[in-house]
């Protein structure tokens, strides 16, 4: 005879009462106060308030587990926040720092007197130092 659904204190609970009701039956002494019964009763109802504070701790548990995990995404989504404006700024220094230095070594240089080969020098600095800025972050 298969239980579905019941767990294995309510199915020999279940088998006991057919049991007692079949010996009833038989002997007709129904008046009798049955102990056994009461401590089914008793253990039944102490493991479902048992199963209920069980429940319970679990559903508080749970609560709090949501709540860390929210917690730690929100730190998740900062810290990527944080880190992204950090590298931008870092990235953009060097560009900064590269104009700025090759502009005061071609404007530091002594000036030939001709236009064109004066521009050409300053090309010069800037493609070589466009190619070590590449070269570096390569």
């Amino acid at each position: 005879m298969a239980f579905l659904g019941f767990d294995f204190k309510t199915r020999t609970f279940v088998r006991y009462r057919v049991r007692k009701g079949v010996q009833e039956m038989e002997t007709s002494t129904s008046s009798e106060k049955d102990t056994e019964e009461d401590t089914f009763l008793q253990r039944l109802r102490a493991e479902k308030e048992s199963y209920k504070k069980l429940f319970l701790q679990l559903k508080e548990l749970k609560q709090e587990i949501e709540h860390l995990q929210h917690g730690l995404e929100r730190a998740r989504r900062q810290l990527k926040r944080d880190f992204e404006r950090w590298w931008n700024e870092a990235n953009q220094a060097p560009k900064a720092e590269t104009q700025t230095s090759t502009n005061s070594r071609i404007n530091s240089l002594k000036q030939t007197g001709d236009p064109s080969a004066d521009a050409e020098i300053a090309a010069f600095y800037r493609a070589r130092d466009e190619m070590m800025k590449n070269t570096q972050v390569s």
